[in-house]
């Protein structure tokens, strides 16, 4: 998955949920050292996934919260 951080965020974790209709993905960051300058960097990573998509819709965790 592709999700973007500040230059003063690091990735914590990713979470995955399930549910019959969607496979929601959250990105957790945690604060680092450098400053926060409103840079934001576009990274990637991969999420391996217990149970097949099988139709479902991923939906992204951060607009939830």
């Amino acid at each position: 998955m592709t999700y973007g951080l500040d230059s003063c965020q690091d990735l914590d974790r990713v979470e995955v949920a399930y549910s019959r209709s969607a496979v929601t993905v959250t990105v957790f960051a945690v604060p680092n050292q450098n400053a926060c300058r409103g840079l934001r960097f576009v990274r990637t990573v991969d999420v391996p996934l217990r149970e097949a998509l099988a139709g479902r819709d991923v939906l992204d965790g951060a607009r939830a919260r």
